[in-house]
């Protein structure tokens, strides 16, 4: 564990610019390992001086008009279109609780995921562009939510959401 903490620190030191600081590590009576920018308090501790070259560091000419969220490689993809075409009108009415719900995926890449949710539950999955379906019978009366949510690597390129009112006599 102390090499992983240890290892860690080093790194962080090595990749910033420390133009002229001196870095002082020691270890502890408790096996510790300290770092600090002057030598340990403990006089009885012999303390090393770490050489730290200085860093490469790259500034950033974003400016705040174009930036873009996404990573450099999300930015070579191209976002989906999600359109959700059934149901067609926000007030279903049917006794049975039948229904139909319909969505497309285009412009997707072959590695972006698009899945559809219907009230929050994972209907169906696709990669790339295509036709999401889901069927229902005997569906619950009231207000019912479809999304469709598109992502690459694990983050949402794109979604759409879309509600309707299932209208039934009582059971």
């Amino acid at each position: 564990m102390n090499k992983v903490i240890f290892a860690s620190i080093f790194t962080i030191f090595a990749f910033c610019n420390y133009a002229n600081a001196e870095i002082h590590t020691w270890v502890d009576k408790n096996g510790t390992v300290h770092f600090s920018d002057s030598q340990s308090a403990d006089k009885s501790v012999k303390s090393k001086i770490i050489d730290v070259k200085e860093s490469n560091v790259v500034e950033s000419n974003i400016s705040g008009n174009n930036y873009n969220s996404y990573s450099d490689q999300q930015q070579n993809i191209p976002k989906p279109v999600i359109n959700i075409t059934q149901p067609s009108e926000q007030l279903i009415r049917s006794n049975e609780g039948n229904v139909s719900i319909l969505g497309n995926v285009s412009n997707a890449s072959g590695l972006t995921s698009s899945t559809l949710y219907v009230d929050g539950v994972e209907q169906q999955t696709i990669y790339g562009t295509g036709t999401l379906s889901a069927s229902f019978s005997n569906m619950d009366r009231g207000e019912h939510t479809i999304s469709i949510v598109s992502k690459y690597n694990n983050s949402t390129v794109a979604s759409s959401e879309k509600k309707f009112t299932l209208l039934r006599a009582h059971k």
